[in-house]
C-alpha cells in the first residue's frame, strides 16, 4: 500500500482523537547570553545535565539498550545543538513520507542500534551522517541519558551533541529517510507564548512547540521539554505530560 496514503489516513484518524490548544501566555524574557552560559560554558552545562539526570532520566542503563542476550535492539536519537545567526538552536528533522514508521513526523536524527554499533554515541553519529550528512568529527558529544519507560514504550537513548560550524547549505539530506531539516532557537522554545498542548480525547495532554517551520509535538516535544525544564528549571513551567487524573503534575 502507498505510504503517502497510509500517512494521510493516519493523520485523519489522529485528528479524531486529539486537538491542539495554544494558551495565551505572556512571554518570559530569556537572553541569549543566559542560554549560552548554561550550555556553552562547561560549568553551566554540567549543572544543566545534572538537573536533567534528576528529572527522571538516567545514564546508568544506557549501555544496556542493546542486550546481547535478547532479540530486543534499542533505539537512540541525537538532540543536536548548533549556532544559527549567532543564536544557539536545536536541530529537528521531518521524516520522509516513505518511512515505514513515523512518516512525516518531526523528530531528531537517530534510529535503531545496529550490531556493529559499539555504543549509543556510535549509533547516533552513524545515523546522523546517513540521514543528513553531518560527519562525526563535526559533532561534540555533551552527554547521554535514557528515557523512562513511562515516557516511551521502550527505552530510548538520547545523546546531546553540539554541531561545530553548522551550515544548513552543506547538509547532505537522504531524501529516502528525511524530508526536511529545520532549526529553532532555544530562546523561542522557551517562549511561553509559543507553547501549547496536544489534547487527547481520553484526557492526556502533551506539549507542543509552535514555530514557523513545523510544530514540534509528540515524543520529540516531550524530550525537548524535559531538557528545557533542566536548562531553566526556575522559569520553564510547560508540563511534559498531563492527565485529567493527575493534573497536579503541571507545576512540578
Amino acid at each position: 500500500m502507498n505510504t503517502r496514503f497510509i500517512l494521510k489516513n493516519f493523520t485523519q484518524i489522529f485528528k479524531r482523537f486529539c486537538s491542539r490548544s495554544y494558551p495565551n501566555q505572556s512571554a518570559v524574557t530569556v537572553t541569549e547570553s543566559e542560554i549560552q552560559k548554561r550550555l556553552i560554558d562547561p560549568v553551566g552545562r554540567k549543572q544543566t545535565f545534572q538537573n536533567l539526570h534528576e528529572k527522571g532520566l538516567t545514564s546508568k542503563q544506557v549501555s544496556k539498550l542493546k542486550n546481547a542476550n535478547s532479540n530486543y535492539v534499542g533505539s537512540a536519537v541525537l538532540m543536536p545543538f548548533c549556532f544559527v545567526q549567532n543564536e544557539l538552536s536545536i536541530l529537528f528533522i521531518i521524516r520522509s513520507s516513505f518511512q515505514p514508521s513515523h512518516a512525516g513526523q518531526v523528530g531528531f536524527p537517530g534510529g535503531r542500534l545496529d550490531a556493529e554499533d559499539r555504543s549509543v554515541e556510535d549509533a547516533v553519529l552513524r545515523e546522523t551522517f546517513e540521514e543528513i550528512g553531518i560527519p562525526s568529527h563535526e559533532i561534540e558529544i555533551w552527554n547521554k541519558v535514557v528515557s523512562e519507560k513511562k515516557i516511551s514504550n521502550s527505552p530510548i537513548g538520547i545523546v546531546f551533541g553540539f554541531v561545530k560550524d553548522f551550515n544548513h547549505e552543506k547538509l547532505n539530506i537522504c531524501e529516502r529517510e528525511v524530508h526536511d531539516v529545520f532549526t529553532v532557537p532555544i530562546k523561542d522554545l522557551l517562549d511561553p507564548s509559543k507553547h501549547g498542548y496536544t489534547k487527547f480525547r481520553w484526557g492526556n495532554q502533551m506539549p507542543v512547540f509552535v514555530n514557523q517551520h513545523r510544530n514540534v509535538w509528540g515524543l520529540t516535544a516531550m524530550f525537548t521539554n524535559i531538557f528545557l525544564r533542566s536548562l531553566f528549571p526556575e522559569t520553564h513551567r510547560l508540563s511534559t505530560f498531563r492527565s485529567l487524573q493527575n493534573m497536579e503534575e503541571t507545576h512540578r
